[in-house]
């Protein structure tokens, strides 16, 4: 299984890279008043209007600014914006312990040199 990993604080996450479009740089972001906590505006990238969410902020990490590595996630639906993107890993599915808990974020996670990665469940986030 290809998945994109990243880091949000001190912690690992990884999506499935199906799901994402694009790693950008993040682009001057627009707030939108009355949108909730976690999303953050909306941005123009390359013409399109997309949804930026704190990722941060959607998985209870304390909310820090924005820095050189930070970068947007782009799905179909979203940007998410994560604190760095690491790498492209390929992971035996064999070795991802995979949870069925109702809105759980981490849809799996599996052991990656001395760190857990969370791999993540997008219909969740968004």
């Amino acid at each position: 299984m290809k998945l994109v990993k990243f880091r949000i604080a001190q912690e690992y996450f990884a999506l499935p890279i199906e799901t994402i479009r694009s790693i950008e740089r993040v682009p001057t972001v627009r707030r939108v008043p009355t949108a909730p906590s976690h999303i953050v505006g909306i941005a123009n990238l390359r013409g399109t209007v997309v949804t930026v969410i704190d990722m941060r902020q959607r998985l209870g990490a304390v909310l820090a600014p924005w820095g050189d590595d930070t970068r947007l996630l782009v799905t179909k639906d979203a940007a998410y914006l994560v604190d760095e993107a690491l790498d492209i890993l390929e992971v035996d599915e064999a070795l991802i312990e995979w949870r069925n808990r109702e809105g759980d974020s981490a849809h799996g996670v599996f052991q990656e040199h001395d760190h857990v990665v969370g791999v993540l469940r997008l219909d969740v986030l968004a």
